[in-house]
């Protein structure tokens, strides 16, 4: 599944208040969303579905930052891959490296604004969830010990159903193409 078969090159993300946001316009976001209450918890979570339309699946993928008791800034990416992806392996190892690069790439890009706030703050805290499309029950069942596999000791907490509120947020946008 290489990158040249996504027909959107660049992931834009969108919001109620902002469309065509880049990664580094969501990292700005975000540091002005910690930033203005830095003396608390924040919670970063990633969750990524797909649906096949026709000969194209669409990934959506769910980003959410909550501040404890104070609110939430969230947003929506998607990818649309030219092909269909029937295998239902396929497709969930496709929607964990989607959630997996998406957390990673975030939590590098905000590390010095986390360190800061870690810093001057006593009563800060950023933890990060991964949130799967799988679960103990139905066929995704089989693959709850690979997927839970990518997150091993990398300090994100892998949350699956029907604990994963970010796939199902994703889920109603990988629906629309």
């Amino acid at each position: 599944m290489g990158e040249n078969m996504f027909l959107n090159k660049e992931r834009l993300f969108f919001n109620s208040t902002r469309r065509g946001m880049r990664m580094d316009d969501i990292i700005q976001e975000m540091k002005k969303f910690m930033n203005d209450y830095p003396y608390t918890e924040y919670k970063l979570v990633v969750g990524t579905d797909s649906q096949v339309v026709g000969k194209k699946t669409c990934f959506a993928t769910a980003i959410i930052l909550h501040r404890a008791g104070m609110g939430t800034w969230a947003c929506i990416g998607k990818q649309i891959e030219l092909r269909n992806i029937w295998s239902l392996h396929d497709k969930i190892s496709k929607e964990t490296e989607i959630t997996y690069t998406t957390l990673h790439e975030i939590t590098e890009k905000l590390q010095d604004n986390i360190i800061d706030n870690m810093v001057k703050y006593k009563n800060f805290s950023f933890v990060q969830e991964a949130h799967l499309d799988i679960g103990r029950k139905g066929r995704t069942r089989e693959l709850i010990n690979e997927m839970l596999g990518w997150f091993k000791g990398s300090g994100v907490t892998p949350k699956i159903k029907p604990y994963s509120y970010a796939s199902y947020v994703a889920n109603r946008y990988s629906k629309c193409i």
